[in-house]
């Protein structure tokens, strides 16, 4: 009785004054243990968020006031108001919002900063804005601009830490940058509507770029206004794309690395030099309009020259307003080297002139071969060497069913002796493959080929 009286008494002791396991397991499930983080933790969480959205958070609790002051992240854009608000009120509210938001940041560092803006501010504000993150360490920058703005050098093209730059200004932007330019940490430049000038009061301006570890540039619709020179020093440089530039300085690209080179002008070409040795690129030239035909096939002669040890080639070219000029194909070195060659748009006279010079070429994709404007047809008789000993795929893309196009299928069918698959496709017309099939049909090919044809409806 006793002992059972102890133990009741026990047992009703624990029952009123220690909560059990489930009601302890309970409250700590309640408990907020975000809320007891350190600030700068909290602060990162939330650099997950939009800026707007992690703004919002200071509404939570009196402890959440200020986290997001620690955020490292800046995205503002000033179509988050309705479109019915006057320009005017939304031009005051973005500009206000920005300056209350740099006011009371707490960050030691920015690791992004995305401005987007439809409308058109003081550039004097834009350049404050950038800045202020580039003293903070900002590693990545993105600014879009439908209308015009003017970016000073200073601290853009300073700031040490910055590794991605992306100015795309839709109304044009004036950059005014002195004759050398060094950034330790850049990796990828895209610059649209960019005005360059210079600092210097020479009249013979040669601009220096050195990156060091850039990896990729882009430039489009950008000029760079009185400079005789501009040499871009980027030793692991991967990517280069121009596109629609208005320069007419020299360009000069620095590096061994290169992978692919798209040039997109309605403009000579021949300012732009490679001075590089190239194991693997794409080389894209199109939209050639109203030009002098001569110096553009010079420009893809210099091209080609420079990457002769290439083992991956992909040219892609308007052809049809280069038609008739292809000896001056002529003085292209031998491709040695050259496994996988792609082309895009060729004619069958250049497309011969270019397996005669690739003796170990391996893979070829065509993707339209496009009639000659002579009235000669091309007459595909000499037999390239990597026909008889290396070329073992050949893929015809986008076929029209055109007669230089069937000439050279059937050339390669009969001629090439290692050849174990050749391949046929077309956009939507199923009865051109099937026609381009049926002249085929009694074709005696040299060796047994996988014979493939497939029509895409995408």
């Amino acid at each position: 009785m006793h002992s059972g009286s102890v133990t009741a008494c026990t047992s009703a002791g624990r029952h009123d004054n220690e909560p059990s396991q489930r009601q302890k397991f309970s409250e700590d499930e309640d408990e907020d243990r975000i809320s007891n983080l350190p600030d700068f933790i909290i602060g990162h969480i939330l650099t997950f968020l939009h800026t707007k959205n992690a703004i919002q958070t200071s509404l939570l609790s009196s402890r959440w006031r200020y986290m997001w002051t620690f955020i490292t992240k800046l995205s503002f854009k000033d179509n988050e108001l309705p479109v019915s608000f006057p320009r005017e009120k939304i031009k005051t509210w973005f500009v206000n919002y920005i300056s209350r938001v740099f006011l009371h940041l707490n960050s030691a560092s920015i690791e992004d900063f995305s401005l987007e803006m439809n409308e058109e501010y003081d550039s004097y504000l834009i350049n404050q804005w950038i800045s202020s993150v580039s003293n903070k360490g900002v590693k990545r920058i993105h600014v879009w601009s439908f209308k015009a703005c003017d970016l000073f050098f200073c601290p853009l093209f300073k700031c040490q830490s910055l590794e991605e730059l992306v100015l795309d200004i839709m109304g044009g932007c004036s950059i005014k940058i002195p004759t050398f330019v060094s950034l330790s940490s850049l990796t990828v430049l895209d610059l649209v509507g960019i005005t360059f000038t210079c600092y210097s009061s020479i009249t013979s301006k040669e601009l220096t770029l050195n990156f060091p570890v850039l990896r990729e540039y882009k430039t489009r619709r950008c000029t760079w206004l009185d400079v005789k020179s501009l040499t871009l020093e980027a030793p692991i440089l991967e990517e280069v794309s121009l596109s629609y530039n208005e320069s007419h300085a020299e360009i000069m690209f620095c590096t061994s690395h290169l992978k692919e080179f798209h040039y997109n002008n309605d403009r000579s070409a021949e300012t732009v030099v490679l001075d590089a040795h190239i194991a693997s690129t794409k080389i894209r030239l199109s939209d050639f309009w109203d030009i002098n035909v001569q110096e553009s096939w010079i420009f893809v002669c210099k091209l080609l020259t420079v990457n002769a040890k290439c083992s991956k080639l992909c040219l892609e070219f308007n052809w049809w307003y280069l038609a008739g000029q292809e000896h001056y194909l002529a003085g292209i070195p031998e491709f040695g080297l050259l496994r996988d060659l792609e082309l895009h748009y060729v004619t069958g006279e250049v497309l011969l002139r270019l397996l005669l010079k690739s003796p170990c070429l391996e893979t070829l994709v065509c993707n339209r071969i496009l009639d000659s404007y002579e009235e000669e047809p091309v007459n595909f008789a000499t037999v390239p060497d990597c026909f008889l000993s290396t070329l073992k795929e050949v893929t015809f893309e986008n076929i029209t069913d055109n007669e230089c196009e069937l000439s050279f299928a059937k050339f390669v069918m009969e001629n090439a002796q290692v050849l174990e698959r050749i391949s046929f496709s077309c956009s939507r017309k199923l009865h051109v493959l099937e026609n381009f099939q049926k002249k085929l049909a009694s074709v005696n090919c040299s060796s047994n080929i996988a014979i493939e044809e497939y029509c895409s409806y995408l």
